[in-house]
């Protein structure tokens, strides 16, 4: 056998030599930001693998770092992607591909490719937006607002001062997606004196939360403390242990109280910003209020709060304790340390008499803490929360070093609201507590002595209540400082212009702003009295305005920083004094560049000492205005070289160039679109023929963005003592800001400039809940490969109080019968509650179907009895934990084949809004295919397609339109579904074509509500746009339904058998169960979902 046969054998197995497949070649690509897509074209294949590794060549047919199996095609292509690999230009893929055709496998070897440019999502080349030097691409990325530090766990990315995250609590928390409600006891650190039910001491009533503490025996019976309690059920803590499970024995009792908890865990999560709550604490003797964030992951540790704790506030319910506000970071279970970092504000009456906005605001450096506005406490943390703890003893403290200065607060937070009562860490011992710390019997003596505490519980003051939670991006503030003696208090002002409301007249102000542009910088002095007036600001942009009062001779401010909202308006104009457009800088960051400070000191005739210049108020102005000496009118700063240095640095420089006298750099480091970085530095002298910053420090990476400033002055400035402050004026020239993405790490001896590329970030209307979008940006996107739980929640509930009325249950079941996915398909079939273990046909009139454990909905458990049986079928349905506000949703199906079937493609309120019952706050019926064959009124037929915009259900869809398929039925194939939803219309496509358009009549999507709904439904609108209730976010659902109010009591099927239910009729379950041998038989088709995406507009 000669080696050419063995070639070509090994090259095409289980196929006559003479018929050897070639495989199509393989098409690669480097998506940006980040992924790799390799494809080939369909030629009737059932299987396509990809192998391959990235700039290491494979030996022979080893699998490699990408190892993938492909079990279906999709839009005519056979796809593998890896969305999280970052790919630089010049890096090198070692690859082989295999496909099945006809059963027999074929393979395509030795593939190698080069990264030399990227597409986007769509497959379009990413372009440049101007003329470059030939072989670089752009280094300018646009995005439309000022990227923050603060970082969220929903897509996109986020903008300085967004409001991420909002509840004001107008509709009872089981009814949106926001709050799960905690069912478990809780224990370590501080083993507290109540177990966490959903009951109804949580409840929502005229825009407030309210949690109650109540008895266990009140619930439960007298003496049910000395029995036992298993949570397993619905249990949010760690089945099998004591958070789920407890008896009592001897001295240990259950706990007695029951109390309520809400996390938003599951569906918000964020690090960095400022957190708003407006409550109202609770008044009696051992209840303490928990309105605080949780660590989301326990990164360092589960255990005696390892992984840290922020109070946003804390009052005890006791009169002694009820002045006193705490609030701020805890790191460590039990005192002394416990408290080391807590701020206090003693207040002028108790804190439970009224509500207070309560404020956290938590930042890269440190942290801050508020009341009602007003500042009470700062924590820096300075080199680190871990030196200090491991000083005492916090066992933890040495996992810290591995994080930021900030960790343990460092990591992904979410949000908890609850009552806590008693426990082990939070009373110290005294006389009058009728329990020991340390005691064994700490329990038990607490509820042995309940009649001489439960008398201070008063029904109307023992609530924590809450008015709303806002969370807010991190944003850059002015900065207003006076000089002055006096303390003084200002008020916020909701609008522009910000008033100083204060007795203090005629001092001298020096308002900075900081907009990270330098171009939109100003610098203002002047006399102010009573307001404050600031222009060259942008419309519908709000700022805010911090004020601050400073003396010379201490140090740190002598009163906290008030803000005040600002928002351009018309007709205001400047009534103060203006210097040149330019940014302000403190001196004190030239203090290590030894020619400024001498031609300084030289230009002021006198000898600045620099000890003088530390604590004196000294400013650079850098000033942004046209050069007057003739000799330099034509200058051009030339183009900036960005650098990533390996192992790790920065570098930034232009030529040398004689004119020059001083360089200022100001770069900010964006990983993912989240603040990870930053420096500030001044230039004086050139290196090597480079003006030229390097430091060896900062960590980059391939994909970091680099978003820079550069200032470029050609001769010395000079002081000037115009007013108190010392400024040192320089005319210069500077760039706007601009943006460089790191494509690769160079070697701190290569100079050359690296190849980066240009992506525009236009602005949207498109709104993600938690985040922000790019114009045209996929926003959401599954393809179903596998079942991803961190994109969609997996409902169980029974959907009693919906207002079609279906004969289901949702189940989320072990067996993955009902929903799953298969060969990158999602398939949503229904099956028989009898046929489930535990049940049989009996069992739908006698038995408990209880579905707390992991239940999502308002209605967990039902019981069979007489008339009213079990739901007779088991769906399923998935909920996206994304949302979003306008859009382009698109979703592949083929629909089901069944009598009564019908899926369930919505877009439904997140937050309730307008209310929740009857769909108030509004229902998105995507797409609608009823799965009856053949029916005497064929729009209710496999035929028709349906598809509405529900104001409620009341008074029916603004618009039910329908489209027939003429040449067959809509559940023969898959096809592409979609809806655009914008501030003006809502259009229904299918296939690419729009089959179905609403807008807004005069008095909005109210205009086309029929007479008998313009009362109390109308009137739920009152406050909304001309959109409403399609005006807030809402979120996807996938399901599948059966029977219940869809279909018309006047339907027939082919044989001319009656619909075999009344609806709303007390039998009408029973009476569709009886009629299961004529229609369980017909489902033959599940729900089938190919992929869905949602795109920004």
């Amino acid at each position: 056998m000669s080696l050419f046969f063995l070639v070509s054998l090994l090259g095409c197995f289980g196929v006559h030599l003479t018929q050897c497949y070639e495989v199509p070649p393989a098409k690669l690509e480097a998506i940006f930001p980040k992924g790799l897509r390799v494809s080939i074209p369909d030629d009737g294949f059932t299987l396509f693998a990809f192998h391959g590794k990235l700039n290491e060549e494979m030996e022979g047919l080893e699998a490699g770092e990408w190892s993938r199996d492909i079990t279906k095609a999709k839009n005519g292509l056979w796809t593998f992607r890896d969305r999280d690999v970052h790919l630089k230009i010049g890096d090198k893929i070692y690859f082989w591909t295999f496909v099945i055709k006809e059963g027999k496998g074929y393979r395509q070897d030795n593939g190698e490719w080069t990264v030399t440019g990227y597409v986007n999502e769509a497959g379009e080349p990413v372009t440049s937006g101007g003329k470059y030097t030939p072989g670089r691409i752009s280094d300018s990325i646009i995005y439309p607002c000022e990227l923050s530090e603060s970082k969220v766990s929903v897509p996109g990315f986020v903008c300085k001062g967004q409001l991420l995250f909002e509840d004001n609590f107008n509709s009872d928390i089981h009814k949106g997606k926001i709050w799960t409600p905690e069912v478990k006891f809780p224990g370590e650190p501080d083993y507290p004196f109540n177990v966490y039910l959903n009951d109804k001491n949580i409840e929502v009533s005229e825009g407030i939360l309210s949690i109650k503490p109540k008895t266990l025996d009140s619930k439960f019976g007298d003496g049910h403390v000395r029995q036992s309690l298993d949570l397993t059920y619905g249990c949010t803590g760690i089945i099998g242990t004591s958070e789920c499970a407890r008896e009592a024995f001897g001295p240990q009792i259950l706990p007695p109280i029951i109390t309520g908890k809400i996390t938003s865990k599951k569906s918000f999560n964020f690090k960095y910003g400022r957190i708003e709550v407006r409550a109202k604490m609770p008044q009696g003797n051992w209840l303490i209020p928990e309105i605080q964030l949780e660590p989301k992951e326990n990164i360092y540790g589960l255990h005696n709060y390892a992984s840290g704790l922020l109070r946003i506030a804390a009052v005890k319910g006791n009169p002694e304790y009820s002045k006193k506000l705490y609030g701020g970071p805890i790191v460590d279970g039990s005192e002394p340390y416990r408290s080391k970092h807590l701020k206090e504000k003693i207040g002028f009456q108790q804190w439970s008499k009224s509500f207070h906005n309560y404020t956290l605001e938590w930042r890269r450096d440190g942290i801050s803490l508020y009341v009602d506005g007003e500042n009470y406490g700062e924590i820096s943390p300075q080199e680190g929360f871990s030196p200090d703890a491991k000083e005492n003893g916090t066992v933890s403290s040495s996992k810290w070093v591995k994080g930021t200065i900030m960790a343990p607060f460092d990591e992904m937070f979410y949000i908890s609201l609850g009552l806590s009562v008693g426990g082990i860490n939070e009373f110290p011992d005294e006389s009058n507590k009728p329990w020991t710390n340390k005691s064994t019997k700490a329990m038990l003596n607490f509820w042995n002595e309940r009649f001489q505490w439960i008398s201070t519980w008063v029904e109307n003051d023992i609530a924590l209540k809450v008015d709303y939670v806002r969370v807010y991006a991190l944003v850059k503030l002015w900065t207003v400082k006076m000089n002055t003696e006096k303390k003084y208090d200002l008020v916020n002002a909701e609008q522009y212009p910000g008033l100083i409301q204060d007795d203090i007249t005629l001092e001298k102000y020096q308002v900075n702003t900081t907009l990270s542009n330098i171009p939109r910088e100003i610098i203002v002095n002047g006399n102010f009295q009573s307001q404050v007036l600031i222009t060259d600001v942008e419309y519908n942009v709000m700022y805010e305005l911090r004020l601050l009062a400073f003396k010379d001779n201490i140090e740190g401010p002598m009163s906290e920083p008030r803000r005040i909202k600002i928002v351009k308006g018309d007709g205001y104009h400047a009534v103060i004094q203006k210097l040149p457009t330019g940014c302000l800088f403190s001196l004190t960051m030239l203090l290590r560049q030894i020619n400024v400070i001498t031609h300084l000191i030289t230009s002021n005739k006198q000898r600045l000492k620099m000890n003088n210049v530390r604590t004196a108020i000294v400013f650079i102005v850098l000033i942004l205005q046209e050069i007057y000496t003739q000799n330099v009118t034509d200058y051009v700063i030339p183009e900036i070289t960005i650098q990533a240095l390996k192992p790790k640095g920065f570098r930034a420089f232009i030529p040398a160039d004689p004119r020059i006298n001083l360089l200022h750099i100001e770069a900010n480091f964006y990983d993912s679109l989240q603040f990870v970085g930053s420096v500030r530095e001044f230039v004086t002298t050139e290196t090597n023929g480079r003006w030229m910053y390097e430091d060896r420090v900062s960590q980059l990476k391939v994909g970091t963005v680099v978003v820079y400033y550069v200032f470029v002055a050609l001769r010395r400035g000079e002081p000037d003592y115009s007013n108190q402050f010392l400024a040192y004026a320089v005319n210069g020239y500077a760039t706007g800001g601009k943006q460089h993405k790191i494509t690769e790490l160079q070697d701190p001896d290569d100079y050359s400039a690296p190849s980066t590329v240009q992506i525009e970030c236009r602005p949207t209307i498109t709104r993600i809940h938690g985040g922000a979008a790019c114009a045209g940006q996929t926003i959401f996107e599954d393809d179903f490969d596998v079942l991803r739980e961190d994109l969609w929640q997996i409902d169980q509930y029974i959907p009693k109080d919906h207002p079609e009325h279906p004969f289901i249950s949702y189940q989320k079941l072990p067996s993955d019968s009902v929903l799953k996915v298969e060969s990158g398909t999602l398939k949503i079939q229904p099956i028989l509650q009898q046929d489930l273990p535990g049940f049989t046909n009996n069992s739908l009139f006698s038995k408990v179907l209880d579905l707390h454990d992991e239940c999502t909905g308002s209605v967990c458990i039902t019981k069979g009895s007489g008339l009213e049986i079990l739901p007779p079928v088991v769906s399923g349905r998935l909920s996206s934990k994304f949302s979003f506000i306008y859009g382009i949703v698109e979703i592949r199906a083929k629909m089901p084949i069944g009598d009564w079937l019908y899926p369930e493609l919505f877009l439904e309120s997140l937050t309730k809004k307008y209310g929740s019952t009857n769909y108030a706050s509004g229902v998105l019926k995507i797409a609608t295919v009823f799965g009856n064959k053949q029916l005497n009124e064929p729009l209710y037929t496999n035929k028709f397609l349906r598809g509405m915009a529900l104001t409620n259900s009341v008074c029916k869809p603004v618009r039910d339109d329908t489209k027939e398929y003429i040449n067959g039925t809509w559940s023969d194939d898959f096809h592409v579904f979609s809806v655009k939803w914008t501030p003006s219309s809502i259009e229904l496509s299918v296939d690419g074509q729009i089959w179905s358009r609403v807008r807004p009549g005069k008095y909005g999507l109210r205009s086309w509500m029929p007479i008998y709904c313009r009362d109390k439904w109308l009137k739920l609108l009152n406050g909304g746009g001309k959109m409403a209730p399609f005006d807030h976010y809402f979120y996807l659902s996938l399901g599948l339904s059966v029977g219940g109010t869809e279909f018309p009591d006047s339907l027939k099927t082919s044989d001319g058998r009656p619909k075999p239910w009344i609806n709303l009729h007390r039998k009408a379950t029973l009476n569709f169960w009886k009629d299961e041998s004529n229609w369980h038989p017909t489902w033959i088709q599940p729900l089938l979902i190919d992929y869905v995406k949602i795109k920004a507009l």
